[in-house]
């Protein structure tokens, strides 16, 4: 876009440049050090006579020592008190969009904006975020729009969803729409560490119908979560290992895991299910060739579990049982963390680059401890 900047005369100047379709615009500029001493523009219109009248003005306000910088600030502060956490929110979440967290944020927006939504930026104070997270916390779970009789939001749920805040509001603090987040207290958060036993697994198992088992036991064997192994393809499939492209979605790190004898048995069946009956996407989980969509493994695991008599026990928990049980049998921990799909911490981290043949070798030697009977039908096979 081609322009120019010139002066007319004293205090005044005159900007042209081309607009998106060609066509030329001129508007006329005041320029001036004010009686504190600040360089000050200000923009005065396309016409010459009203642009001198203006400038006119303009020094009039200064020979009476009026603060132009107040009235800046007087119109910045009437613009955040104009703008809600709910609007925010919604600008936020079009920044963040095509992140790995993004519909995790979308969710947690959900919330503030429901409780939040109608308070301006500048009052969310620590008073605003303390009766937030009173209130959620005495909410109860919900499913499939219905409250879940006997539960309550947990205290990491209310921190991230804090966290979530607090991120959104720094960053309308970059823009000067606020002065920041408020400090908070954290919940306190009760890691779970629920593991099923063996009789447990077996009755989950027994309860569930075949797709539902196929699913369970690649979440016991992989610790890949339920997002991650419903969007599995064929491609991720390969010589021993199931790699995760892309990475684990809610991190973003590096997820590959070794395929154990009772994974390899499940993906047999589904190969040879997926040749008489292919789906689009290539998935390697399906349900009579069909994807299975999140609302439907959930409904159908928990009634499994319900059914099995298993207390306490949730999906995700598959990821500490599988986690557990390899340090169990000697995995090395840099290779579990990268099959659990954990970003290695410190610098340990950033030199530790383990390659496909590595993480395959690990596994290689840890499924002979874990699974003894298939070793020796093997062996005694190949005798």
């Amino acid at each position: 876009m081609e322009e120019s900047f010139e002066r007319v005369e004293k205090h005044l100047y005159k900007r042209q440049y081309q607009n998106s379709t060609g066509d030329w615009q001129t508007i006329y500029y005041g320029v001036f050090v004010d009686w504190k001493g600040t360089r000050r523009k200000f923009p005065l219109g396309e016409d010459l006579q009203g642009a001198r009248d203006k400038l006119g003005v303009l020094h009039k306000r200064n020979d009476a020592e009026f603060d132009f910088g107040k009235e800046k600030e007087d119109r910045t502060k009437a613009k955040i008190k104009a703008m809600t956490l709910g609007e925010w929110l919604d600008r936020y979440l079009d920044l963040v969009k095509g992140t790995a967290s993004y519909e995790t944020k979308r969710a947690q927006s959900l919330h503030l904006k429901r409780l939040l939504g109608d308070v301006p930026l500048s009052e969310i104070n620590r008073v605003r975020v303390m009766e937030y997270k009173n209130r959620r916390l005495s909410e109860t779970i919900m499913r499939h729009g219905e409250p879940v009789e006997g539960t309550a939001i947990k205290g990491a749920t209310v921190n991230r969803e804090v966290s979530c805040l607090v991120t959104a509001l720094n960053l309308a603090a970059d823009q000067g729409l606020c002065d920041g987040a408020p400090k908070v207290k954290k919940e306190r958060e009760i890691p779970r560490e629920r593991i099923l036993t063996e009789t447990e697994y077996k009755a989950i198992i027994e309860a569930a119908p075949r797709w539902l088992q196929r699913v369970v036991i690649a979440a016991n064997e992989t610790a890949i979560d339920r997002g991650g192994l419903l969007n599995l393809t064929w491609g991720c499939v390969q010589r021993e290992l199931i790699v995760i492209k892309g990475g684990r979605a809610k991190t973003g790190a590096k997820q590959i895991v070794g395929i154990s004898p009772d994974l390899d048995e499940v993906l047999r069946e589904l190969r040879n299910e997926y040749r008489r009956v292919p789906n689009m996407d290539k998935l390697v989980f399906t349900k009579a060739g069909k994807p299975i969509y999140e609302g439907t493994l959930r409904h159908a695991f928990e009634k499994a579990v319900q059914d099995a008599k298993v207390d306490d026990f949730q999906f995700r928990d598959f990821r500490h049982c599988a986690r557990t049980r390899w340090a169990a049998v000697g995995l090395p921990f840099e290779v579990g963390e990268i099959a659990i799909g954990h970003k290695l911490r410190g610098m340990a981290g950033r030199y530790i680059n383990l390659s496909d043949d590595q993480i395959r070798g690990a596994f290689r030697e840890m499924f002979p401890k874990m699974f003894p009977r298939c070793s020796q039908e093997k062996s005694e096979a190949a005798q």
